[in-house]
Order: C-alpha cells, then sequence, then structure tokens
C-alpha cells in the first residue's frame, strides 16, 4: 500500500512537468514552469505546478482556451503510476516501467492532440528502454528477460508494420515506430520468450479493439462528424488545405496501444494463466 500511494504522489508531482514537456517539445522549446495557453500560447494564469490546478486556469487571450491538456497528463501519469505500483510492489521492475510510461503519457497526449508521434519521444524511448532491459534484467535475476523483451519487441512491430505496408492511410508510420517499444515492455514482463510474444499480441489486438471501438463511438455519436480539430498553430503550420479534413476525421492510435500494453502488463497473469 506504502509503494502504491508513494507512485501515486509521484505522478502528481512529475504531472505537471511533463505537461510543459508536451506543450514544447513540437518547437524544441526550453522547458519552463509555466503553463501556456495551447492557442495562442500565451501564459496563463494559476500555479502551473500544482497537479490539476491547471484546470482552473484562464487565458486573458484566448477564452476559447482548451484546459484539457495539463490536467489529463497529471491524472493520467499519477493513474498509471499507481496501477503499476499496484502490479510490481517493491519489484526493482516499477521505476524503470514508471520511468517509461512517464515518457508514454507525454506521447499519447500529444498523439491525442495532434495526430503525431514524434521520433524525438519514440527513438530515445526505444533507445532507453533497451538499454535498461540490457542492463538491467541480469544484475537483477532476470536475464530471461533480455530475449522476452526482444520478442515482444519484434512481435509488436511486425503487428503494426504489415498492415502499415498493406494499408499506409490506415495505420501510420508513427504507431509502428512506437510498437516495438511497447512490445519490449510487455515482454519484459516475463523471463518465457513464448509468452512474451503472446502478451505482445494481446497488447497490441487490445489496443486496436480499444482505438476502433472509441472511433466507432465517436462516428455514431457526432454522426460521422469532425472527431477533432488539430490545434490553430499546428494547422497553420503544418496541415495543407486538402489535409485538414482527414486530421478531423481520423483516429490517432498510440494513445491506445499505450493503454492496450499497460492492461496487457497488468493483465499478464490472466492472460497468461491456462484455460
Amino acid at each position: 500500500m506504502l509503494t502504491l500511494s508513494l507512485a501515486i504522489v509521484a505522478g502528481f508531482l512529475i504531472g505537471p512537468w511533463l505537461g510543459i514537456v508536451v506543450d514544447r517539445i513540437y518547437d524544441r522549446e526550453q522547458l519552463a514552469p509555466v503553463h501556456r495557453c495551447q492557442i495562442c500560447r500565451e501564459p496563463v494564469a494559476g500555479s502551473s505546478l500544482i497537479p490539476v490546478w491547471s484546470w482552473a486556469s484562464r487565458c486573458s487571450v484566448t477564452p476559447s482556451h482548451n484546459r484539457w491538456r495539463y490536467p489529463t497528463v497529471d491524472i493520467g501519469t499519477a493513474a498509471s503510476f499507481g496501477l503499476l505500483g499496484y502490479h510490481f510492489g517493491d519489484s526493482w521492475q516499477l521505476v524503470p516501467f514508471m520511468f517509461a510510461f512517464a515518457i508514454l503519457v507525454v506521447a499519447a497526449v500529444f498523439d491525442a492532440e495532434t495526430h503525431l508521434l514524434l521520433d524525438i519521444l519514440t527513438f530515445p524511448l526505444m533507445a532507453l528502454v533497451a538499454f535498461g532491459v540490457l542492463v538491467l534484467s541480469t544484475p537483477n535475476d532476470w536475464s530471461g528477460g533480455i530475449s522476452s523483451a526482444l520478442a515482444g519487441g519484434a512481435t509488436a512491430g511486425l503487428l503494426l508494420f504489415v498492415p502499415h505496408l498493406i494499408y499506409p492511410q490506415g495505420m501510420g508510420f508513427g504507431d509502428v515506430k512506437l510498437a516495438p517499444t511497447l512490445g519490449m515492455l510487455v515482454g519484459w514482463t516475463t523471463v518465457s520468450t513464448r509468452d512474451a510474444v503472446v502478451l505482445a499480441f494481446y497488447s497490441t489486438l487490445l489496443g486496436l479493439i480499444i482505438g476502433g471501438v472509441i472511433g466507432l463511438v465517436l462516428q455514431k455519436v457526432r454522426s460521422g462528424a469532425l472527431i477533432g480539430q488539430p490545434p490553430q498553430w499546428l494547422h497553420h503550420n503544418d496541415l495543407e488545405e486538402d489535409e485538414h479534413e482527414l486530421f478531423v476525421r481520423e483516429l490517432p492510435f498510440g494513445p491506445f496501444l499505450i493503454v492496450g500494453a499497460l492492461v496487457a502488463i497488468l493483465a499478464s497473469s490472466l492472460i497468461l494463466s491456462p484455460a
């Protein structure tokens, strides 16, 4: 219970900083402890480092300031840390998994907002996870986890790379680049290569199912209308006029793949239990 509580507190403390990373990472800006409006980029009122309190923030320049990003990062980080703390307890794996999911929260929120999974997130995270697997496994009597993590990464990568080759418009390459990292994380929870492949399969399948169902619900509720408007700054900088309609109708799968990986980790014993 103490580990769970400490993990949740750590998530709430780190969350506001991760929200700042989400805001600054696209233009590679220097981090500063100030939340900004998601439209005009002006600082918003209120203390930026108090978890969830940013929901009460207001932009004096742009009244329509969308306030969901920062509290979503705070709550998402605390929730994922808490679930990982409940699952791993005092295990040595808790810290590297929390570190990885801190970056994944940034990737999920940024992808939900912009439909982009930036290489500056996916590639360094892949390298860090691979480094952690190679360096931490053997000293912690988890040497079998190295081959399991690699098997999980290869499985998840192939499961998304093939659909991307067949239908690139349906599966973005950013999702393909994220998949091996998620597969490695899921596979690292076991020392069995076979179990790692099974978990990576379920992780990817869960993410696709969750994303597909939510996409269908959104289309049904909104009668085929727009799923989401692009941020004003992204529309002006990166989207051609003919790409705008595609943007507002597509559903980013990155957040759902990340949720699928988290669910597979938490339910690994259930997934791998004999029928």
